[in-house]
This record gives C-alpha cells, structure tokens and sequence, in this order.
C-alpha cells in the first residue's frame, strides 16, 4: 500500500489470534503486508492511493471473507467465504459480493459451514501451504514515511530485508546497485527523485522523475543501476513469491 494523498485505516483479522486492529497508513507512508492476513482497507473521501497486487501463480487463491456481526462475545466467527484464483480482482471481487449476497448466511446471518474446522472444506478450497503466526508478522511489520521525507545517506538503504520482500532506496550516484535475477519473483523500480539508467550489456534504460518498471517472475536480466546526480533517489522492491 502507498498512500499518495490523505490518510487510510488498513482493517486486519485473524479470529484464532484474537486480533482485530486498524492500522493506520498516513500520507507518504508505505506498508507492505505479510500474505494470508485478513484486511480491509478503509478509505475517506478525497484520499489517494495505490496498491500493488503480484502476479499469482497458478495453484494459488484468494478469497473474500464476511464475519458475524452480532455475538455476545465480540468474537469473530466466519459467516461466508469465497475462494478463487485472481486474474481479474476487480470483476472478481464484484461476483463474490453478488454470491455472496445471494446466500443463505447473507439472508439468515449464520454460516452455513463450520468454515474453520470442516476437513472437506478445507482440503478443496484452501490453499494455504504454510501456516504462519499472523501476529508475528503484524507486530514486527509496520508502515514507514517515505515520500514526505526522503533525508537519507547516500548509498545503498536496506529498508526491509525479509523473507517474503525487500525494500531498497539508492542514494546518489556513489554506489552501484547490482539487479540480479530475483528467483520465481517479481522485481519493482521507482524513480523517486531525479533520475537513473538501467545497464545491462550494450542496453541502456534511462529512467525519469516518477517511471516505473515491473520485471515480471523471472523474467529480469542480471544488470546495473547508477543514479545519474547525488541526490537522485530510486526505490527497489522484491518479493519472493516461492513463499507466498
């Protein structure tokens, strides 16, 4: 999540964690959040952001999921869930919610499964591989100010280094940053400030104030990016998709 004007609250939810926070991402600010959690972004009027979605691989899902809203206990018991592979979130999202809508749980206010616990259920439409500790990730995961403050050394600036993405800010033009194959993911460039050239062999890619580039899963020759003057900025994003 990049918030680019005014400020958001990212809803997130992991019942068996008890955990039901809104984490707020202000203006300038960037998040990236851990797979598999549970979110809903909540936006205000005259706000502006962008998301970036990877690219899924084939055996993956995502899913939709609607909570009950009316237990005694404030616990978060699922009331319907719909799980798909995303190739189109927008259209996707809008069927669901039409499903969704139509269901006996939307009408009754009950879950028809025991979504949490029914083995059928879980063998045929989950597709979660690894079972990770959500409260972990949250806790050691927070938004950071970027575009409103960009005061940093020059050199090369390890932002995130993580398992799942990383985060770099190249700082003037003293330091080569080496872009070598990021295996099975995807590999994302922003100018941030100034300008900078790509090189790889006798190829040149000369990147301006705010270009983008996304190199797609696997698909990104070893090359070398130099800022062209001492106060160009360029931000770098993997992710490793193998974990996802």
């Amino acid at each position: 999540f990049i918030q680019l004007q005014g400020n958001i609250n990212l809803k997130v939810c992991e019942p068996s964690l008890s955990i039901d926070n809104q984490i707020p991402i202000n203006n300038g600010e960037i998040y990236l959040l851990p797979y598999c959690i549970p979110h809903s972004p909540q936006r205000y009027p005259n706000t502006i952001g962008i998301v970036f979605e990877r690219t899924r691989l084939e055996n993956e899902l995502d899913g939709l999921r609607w909570y009950n809203s009316n237990n005694s206990d404030q616990s978060k018991i699922i009331l319907y869930e719909k799980f798909f592979h995303c190739y189109d979130l927008g259209t996707q999202i809008k069927d669901a919610i039409l499903e969704f809508r139509d269901s006996l749980a939307f009408k009754s206010n009950q879950p028809l499964l025991d979504y949490e616990n029914d083995i059928n259920y879980l063998n045929i439409h989950r597709n979660f591989n690894k079972k990770i500790s959500s409260k972990q990730n949250l806790l050691g995961n927070q938004p950071f100010q970027l575009l409103n403050d960009l005061n940093y050394p020059i050199g090369i600036n390890k932002i995130i280094n993580g398992k799942e993405f990383t985060v770099d800010l190249i700082v003037g033009n003293s330091s080569i940053y080496e872009l070598e194959t990021v295996h099975n993911g995807e590999l994302f460039i922003w100018q941030l400030k100034g300008s900078s050239v790509i090189r790889s062999g006798n190829n040149a890619i000369d990147l301006k104030l705010n270009d983008v580039i996304l190199y797609p899963i696997n698909l990104f020759p070893s090359s070398q990016l130099l800022n062209n003057n001492v106060d160009d900025i360029v931000f770098v994003l993997k992710n490793n998709i193998a974990l996802q």
